[in-house]
């Protein structure tokens, strides 16, 4: 076996070769097998389970890190199909979810009363789900289709607008939007690095939600808009 030079075993992974890496003969003196994670098949996979004999590591970003799951085939076949994975979407909210949240929150939350503080309190926990990509592919029906086809990188800029605008208010203001004049909302939009239009499209939104919310509340699924039921 040639023993490489460190710039040509650079190359050598680069082109998307595996390399052994040997240990100095006063440490453990063994051999891993290497390879770029960008170049990795699943023949190259096998070649170092059956060959390699030990656990194969590789690199990754806390994003896809927080995306693992346990295998399940069931699971997977639903979301496939396009027909979610509902009993993995309340796993995951379970997790995510804040216990000191309380009681009365949650009833304002359900009953269409709740404010800034706690829609922001909300997309927080949203966002500790996981990401926007997988949690679409959990959701179940026409909701889902709709989530799917939206761009993950744009809901989740979103996300982060949202946080930062309502960050930028006062606690008055988060408890009582109706007091967010066009001066208020430009100091926001100012503190928040956002134009005075995202502040107005957030309070657009927080309104429609809060609307919807109390729909569902007085009729359930029938109140809801032709096409969200």
């Amino acid at each position: 076996m040639a023993h490489l030079t460190i710039e040509a075993t650079i190359e050598a992974v680069k082109a998307g070769e595996m390399v052994v890496l040997v240990d100095d003969e006063d440490r453990e003196n063994e051999g891993d097998l290497m390879m770029a994670a960008e170049k990795v098949s699943p023949q190259a996979i096998n070649f170092m389970a059956r060959y390699g004999r030990g656990l194969i590591c590789l690199p990754m970003t806390g994003e896809k890190l927080d995306a693992l799951e346990k295998y399940d085939p069931a699971r997977l076949a639903s979301r496939i199909l396009g027909m979610g994975d509902v009993i993995g979407l309340i796993e995951k909210a379970e997790l995510a979810f804040d216990a000191t949240i309380d009681k009365t929150q949650a009833e304002r939350m359900l009953g269409g009363r709740f404010d800034l503080e706690d829609w922001l309190s909300q997309v927080k926990q949203v966002r500790k789900m996981g990401p926007l990509a997988q949690i679409a592919d959990m959701l179940p029906g026409r909701v889902g289709d709709a989530a799917r086809q939206a761009d993950p990188n744009e809901l989740e800029q979103g996300f982060r607008m949202s946080e930062a605008i309502i960050s930028s208010m006062t606690a008055a203001e988060r408890r009582n939007p109706e007091i967010l004049n066009a001066s208020r909302r430009r100091r926001i939009a100012a503190g928040s690095g956002a134009a005075v239009q995202d502040v107005n499209r957030l309070i657009k939104q927080f309104r429609e939600a809060q609307k919807l919310m109390k729909i569902m509340s007085a009729g359930g699924m029938r109140g809801l808009p032709k096409g969200l039921g």
